[in-house]
């Protein structure tokens, strides 16, 4: 589940006098990826030099199985501003 207990497990904590377990959130990760190369993983066809993203979706899977709940900021070129746009994001996620 993703809040509170799984109701598969209420039984088994209500049979132990567990009425008011302590729960905890699943963490948000925040998952960006950069670079000028980055086009979309459905892309077609890419222009030379570029490439699909396989970071972010990667990620993102990984932050769910180690039971975190992502949060694609999307890509940033390499650019400060963009960079810094990203980050800024992340932070507020």
């Amino acid at each position: 589940s993703t809040t509170g207990v799984a109701p598969r497990s209420t039984a088994v904590l209500a049979s132990l006098g567990e009425v008011r377990p302590r729960v905890f959130l699943h963490p948000r990760v925040a998952v960006g990826v950069t670079g000028d190369e980055l086009r979309d993983s459905s892309a077609r066809s890419l222009p030379a030099a570029a490439i699909r993203n396989s970071n972010g979706p990667t990620l993102e899977a990984l932050a769910r199985e180690a039971g975190g709940v992502p949060v694609p900021l999307g890509a940033a070129r390499d650019r400060e501003a963009d960079l810094l746009r990203l980050v800024r994001r992340g932070l507020a996620a």
